[in-house]
């Protein structure tokens, strides 16, 4: 039976902005942006309750706005700062919650929302296993890696407060040392780092279409989903330890074998339909030995596919413009300077794939960040444009993919001068 939206919404609604100010510290800001998420969620419940969880949807838009603000909140910040402004001070949150604040912002994300969820909304490990859509194993590797951080962080005795709840993390010791792996076994953390660097994986905390998983011995199945730009993959799979994971993707499938000193890559082909598709992930391993195995894998969108999903964006926009540059939204945005006089431009940008973009145009500086910043937001399948007065010669223009875009999405832009 169909969740109804009231049901979701009183259920859900307090945990989610828990959750998000936690990630971000402004209680409104959290209030803002689930709401803004739930409304999204109603105008297509439809759809929306015919998921599984439909409030794993809810919680990745509310996810994907507030990274969004935070964005434009980083890029007038930045400009704030180079005009050296004086602001007029008010009293800001109290050291004890600057402290937990500072502390969470430096936990990588997976670990942050471990710990959020179950030491402060008390959800089982198996739970947030399922949301993730990773083994159990991993998230009691999410925890015990959170806990061990905030501990050398905030010393013997940490205080977490968010929305009126309050949990005390102590870091554990036992009555004996734990017990070294075999020499022979990696330790979880080296075969992380052996996975990841084998199918291609820079960022740990930001995976992009692929996955890495600590399977522990008698885990059983898990079920995630991946969005999929049109287009031929290429999925490489490896996993280090004892035992095998039986790996599916949409209809492709594939066995991979554990191993302990090698190191071995499978690549498994895989087809998406134009203009793409949400594709199933299933992970079933069978782990021996008493120890954990990591699994890793990650779907690359061969290189004239890129091309071709670049040009079909490209498309979506005049073919009149000054210049023109598309680009694959892999991780991190798509930059361009240009080097034009000063006067009034017009800046399109279009999106194709999965998520939002969101355009940002500036004066071109020697840094990163640049100057007058100006942004719109490009949801993907659509275009936007953005006019900007240049008082000086050099634009700069950003086309920053969310999190369900990166790597699902692809992005071009055309400048056109207005006078």
């Amino acid at each position: 039976m169909r969740p109804s939206f009231d049901e979701v919404y009183a259920a859900r609604y307090t945990e989610l902005v828990a959750q998000i100010q936690s990630h971000f510290g402004d209680r409104q800001d959290a209030h803002d942006v689930v709401q803004e998420a739930f409304y999204r969620a109603l105008v297509r419940w439809d759809t929306i309750s015919s998921y599984d969880d439909p409030a794993a949807w809810i919680r990745r838009v509310a996810w994907n706005l507030a990274v969004s603000r935070w964005r434009k909140a980083r890029t007038a910040l930045g400009f704030l700062h180079r005009q050296r402004r004086v602001e007029p001070q008010s009293d800001g949150p109290g050291p004890d919650r600057v402290t937990l604040l500072a502390a969470l912002g430096k936990l990588p994300a997976a670990h942050r929302r471990a710990i959020v969820l179950h030491y402060l909304e008390d959800v089982p490990v198996a739970e947030i296993a399922a949301r993730e859509g990773v083994a159990t194993g991993t998230v009691k590797s999410w925890l015990h890696r959170g806990r061990a951080a905030l501990a050398a962080t905030l010393a013997v005795v940490f205080v977490l407060a968010v929305a009126g709840l309050i949990a005390v993390l102590r870091p554990q010791h036992d009555s004996a040392p734990p017990v070294a792996p075999s020499p022979s076994h990696p330790s979880v953390d080296d075969a992380t780092e052996r996975v990841a660097a084998a199918v291609g994986i820079d960022d740990l905390e930001e995976q992009g279409l692929g996955g890495i998983a600590v399977l522990d011995p008698g885990d059983g199945r898990f079920t995630t989903s991946r969005n999929l730009i049109g287009g031929r993959y290429d999925v490489k799979m490896v996993c280090v330890g004892e035992g095998s994971v039986r790996f599916t993707i949409g209809a492709a499938a594939a066995s991979v074998v554990c191993d302990i000193a090698q190191t071995t890559v499978l690549t498994l082909p895989v087809r998406t339909p134009d203009p793409g598709a949400i594709m199933p992930v299933t992970v079933t391993p069978q782990v021996t030995g008493s120890e954990a195995a990591v699994f890793g894998y990650l779907p690359e969108l061969r290189e004239d596919d890129r091309t071709r999903q670049q040009d079909a964006a490209l498309a979506m926009l005049p073919d009149d413009g000054l210049s023109a540059e598309s680009f694959f939204m892999g991780n991190g945005s798509g930059s361009e300077d240009w080097t034009v006089e000063p006067g009034r431009y017009r800046i399109h940008a279009a999106c194709v794939g999965f998520g939002t973009a969101t355009l940002v145009v500036g004066q071109a500086t020697t840094g990163a960040t640049p100057a007058r910043p100006e942004s719109v937001e490009v949801p993907c399948g659509q275009k936007a444009s953005l006019d900007y007065d240049l008082t000086a010669a050099g634009l700069s223009t950003q086309l920053e993919p969310d999190e369900e875009a990166t790597g699902s999405s692809a992005g071009a832009i055309v400048v056109s001068k207005i006078s």
